[in-house]
């Protein structure tokens, strides 16, 4: 392995998982100079890298790496950070590095059954942070496992963002809405805000702004527009379900 696949991987894998622009470039440009590249230029978009590198003085390559917007994964993301230390530190040489990123690459994630149960104790833990009952609570944790399930259901098929989430945000508020007429549950406005709050795109926005105030601007609007985008179907979701039930059963119902 060259010192090209190790750049090229590491860039990938941590913008890929949630990494910011200027982390991206600033790991890659330490891992450059530490492995004594003679030029290097890399240039980072929030979902795409152009990188140049001239290893030997004399022979330059150029790489153009694609990488779609998608969920974050810490973990890689502060492992990679961990590797970098390692190499800046001359513990590692390429073969290693780019054996330790596939490793990285190839984390399992958490199992479907863990995931459903932390979005559960969160979305419950901020229903009762805004004033939920326990009634409000347990509606919360039943109506955000069902919209994971469907979720994660959704995870191999490739559809669009946009719509995952007004779907997913119109499940939410339907089965919020049922379990409260069922009499499950007392607050309606407490329920569906801590069943969608696990949809909202925090870290896009929070990167978003983070690379504004860098002075990465092309970047941050990408990402920003992105965040927007959920926010409006996430919305548009859980409006168009309250619209639909008050038309098929009435406003006495919510």
């Amino acid at each position: 392995m060259n010192v090209t696949d190790v750049l090229v991987l590491a860039g990938e894998l941590l913008l890929g998982n949630g990494a910011e622009v200027f982390r991206v470039q600033d790991t890659i440009n330490r891992i450059a100079n530490a492995y004594n590249v003679a030029d290097f230029e890399i240039y980072v978009l929030s979902n795409g890298m152009f990188m140049s590198i001239c290893e030997d003085g004399q022979h330059y390559k150029a790489s153009v790496k694609n990488v779609p917007i998608t969920a974050a994964h810490l973990g890689r993301v502060a492992q990679i950070c961990n590797l970098s230390r390692s190499i800046v530190a001359g513990e590692c040489t390429t073969r290693e590095a780019y054996c330790e990123l596939l490793r990285i690459r190839d984390m399992p994630g958490k199992s479907n059954v863990a995931r459903i149960l932390y979005v559960a104790i969160g979305s419950g833990s901020f229903c009762y942070l805004i004033g939920g009952t326990i009634n409000d609570i347990m509606t919360t944790v039943v109506s955000v496992s069902i919209l994971h399930r469907y979720l994660i259901y959704m995870e191999n098929h490739q559809a669009s963002k946009m719509m995952l989430n007004m779907i997913g945000a119109s499940i939410a508020t339907f089965f919020g809405l049922l379990l409260v007429n069922l009499g499950l549950g007392d607050d309606i406005d407490n329920i569906i805000s801590a069943s969608i709050i696990s949809l909202v795109p925090g870290i896009a926005l929070t990167n978003s702004i983070r690379d504004l105030f860098n002075g990465d601007y092309l970047s941050g609007t990408i990402r920003l527009i992105d965040a927007l985008l959920v926010a409006f179907s996430i919305a548009a979701g859980v409006g168009g379900m309250i619209a639909m039930w008050q038309n098929l059963f009435g406003g006495f119902f919510i």
